[in-house]
């Protein structure tokens, strides 16, 4: 990205794009669900990144801003996911 943006800003910005591609995607999952699946990827990445030949460091700081950032962007979704889930629902009972 230009700029160098810090590295908080784009563990946010990604995990936010992937909440919210999920809430898109998965109209019917409930907002934990969701939560905890991608809390579950955020470990992943941190837990791969702890792995001493890589020269990562994994960081606490990273995973609760994925979880918050994930969290923040389907609670801002969850509205429009429904709309989405209720317009579905009229689509398959009319055809």
């Amino acid at each position: 990205m230009p700029g160098d943006p810090p590295d908080t800003f784009l563990h946010a910005l990604a995990f936010a794009v992937l909440a919210g591609l999920s809430r898109l995607s998965f109209p019917r999952e409930s907002f934990w669900r969701l939560l905890v699946a991608l809390a579950a990827l955020g470990l992943a990445i941190e837990l791969v990144q702890a792995i001493p030949i890589l020269g990562r460091q994994a960081s606490s700081r990273d995973l609760i801003i994925d979880i918050a950032a994930s969290a923040a962007a389907l609670l801002v979704l969850w509205p429009f996911s429904r709309m989405r889930l209720k317009d579905a629902t009229r689509y398959a009972e009319a055809h």
